[in-house]
């Protein structure tokens, strides 16, 4: 018969890592530095010492790495555990955040994330408004022009959330309309468009029948019309 294996016990966490979090609905998260000694790490529910433990007190760590062989071990011990989407960080979610027509601060540099990290803090920051995927330098600032962003709050801390936003838009999303559109457009309230493309250019989404939507404040609306509004069905 065969043994099921218990995650493995984490060594020697570093700030940064992305874990599983066994006593919270297992929800993947990154490392980030406390400041303290004896528990250098948390998420945003708790924090941990180096080796992933919440409590002295535990025998298993409450944070395990988001590795292949740990998945495998918590699925074969529990089978109707939902691992939930990796969330996404850095020039990865900055993309994101701009396909969702955010303005953003971030930290920026030319060589890599983890550089943009480290030049941050001496400085390197600026506010993000275009993204334009293909080019050597995609991220764009008012004076100038980077190949990686990793986005920051006002307080200048990464952010590393999003996940599970169904906000997001991607290509092949179907699309309603909610509102009556101006006259000799080709769709009206309650008909349906699908997204199949992202316009770097314009930073918008192309539909069926040739309209444009972006997010606009969390919402979807018609390029040319913000106050047109969509929504994914």
């Amino acid at each position: 018969m065969a043994t099921a294996t218990a995650p493995q016990v984490t060594q020697d966490l570093k700030s940064g890592d992305l874990v599983i979090e066994l006593n919270n609905n297992f929800n993947v998260e990154f490392l980030q530095d406390t400041g303290e000694v004896c528990y250098p790490f948390r998420t945003r529910d708790d924090t941990f010492t180096k080796t992933g433990y919440s409590s002295p007190l535990d025998v298993t760590p409450s944070v395990v790495l988001a590795n292949d062989e740990n998945i495998a071990a918590i699925k074969t011990l529990m089978p109707d555990a939902v691992i939930k989407p990796f969330p996404k960080r850095g020039s990865e979610l900055s993309e994101k955040l701009l396909r969702k027509g955010r303005l953003f601060i971030a930290f920026l540099s030319d060589l890599s994330d983890e550089e943009a990290r480290n030049e941050g803090r001496n400085g390197v920051i600026g506010v993000i408004s275009k993204h334009a995927k293909g080019k050597e330098r995609p991220f764009i600032t008012s004076l100038s022009s980077w190949r990686y962003a990793v986005p920051i709050n006002d307080y200048a801390n990464e952010l590393i959330d999003l996940q599970n936003d169904e906000s997001e838009l991607e290509t092949g999303d179907k699309l309603v309309c909610d509102q009556s559109m101006p006259f000799g457009y080709p769709i009206d309230k309650g008909s349906c468009v699908t997204v199949s493309s992202w316009d770097d250019e314009d930073s918008t989404f192309m539909t069926t029948l040739g309209l444009r939507v972006e997010m606009m404040d969390g919402e979807i609306v018609l390029s040319c019309h913000p106050s047109i509004k969509f929504r994914k069905v």
